[in-house]
């Protein structure tokens, strides 16, 4: 079994440690819905300078029994969410949240946009705090700010 403790920034990146080590995109076609999943399973051999503190990786070790064991419990977990049901996804996906009371930058509609991260709403939309005043953000860029 493949085990790594991980948490989530809104909307779609993995983290573990507190460095960005994947992310997931899902997009609807006809009647499917087709995810996508990257993750950094080692160290990379050149990392940008503007990600060596942001930019993580889940082992050491590049052999195929770590894909393989990777590749089951990334069934495994997908079979178990895919039967929970919305208040408990929503539940364990608020509790993974990385970036709930910290602060943030986010771009919308071209706009640049900074505050305190302050919850995830039960849509799962992004609540951030602004002078005060709290918005709801269903779609954007979001950047923790460390």
């Amino acid at each position: 079994n493949f085990a790594v403790s991980c948490g989530v920034k809104w909307g779609n990146d993995i983290y573990v440690d507190d460095k960005k080590v994947g992310g997931v995109l899902c997009q609807w076609v006809s009647d499917y819905l087709l995810i996508g999943i990257g993750i950094n399973v080692t160290k990379p051999k050149i990392i940008p300078r503007e990600l060596e503190n942001r930019l993580g990786w889940i082992c050491d070790s590049a052999a195929s029994s770590v894909a393989h064991q990777l590749i089951q419990s990334l069934y495994e977990q997908i079979v178990i969410y895919s039967r929970m049901n919305p208040s408990d996804l929503l539940k364990d996906y608020r509790n993974r949240c990385v970036h709930i009371g910290k602060n943030v930058e986010i771009e919308a509609d071209n706009t640049l946009l900074q505050g305190k991260c302050v919850g995830i709403g039960d849509d799962f939309s992004l609540l951030v705090e602004m002078d005060g005043i709290i918005q709801n953000f269903s779609s954007g860029y979001m950047v923790l700010k460390i």
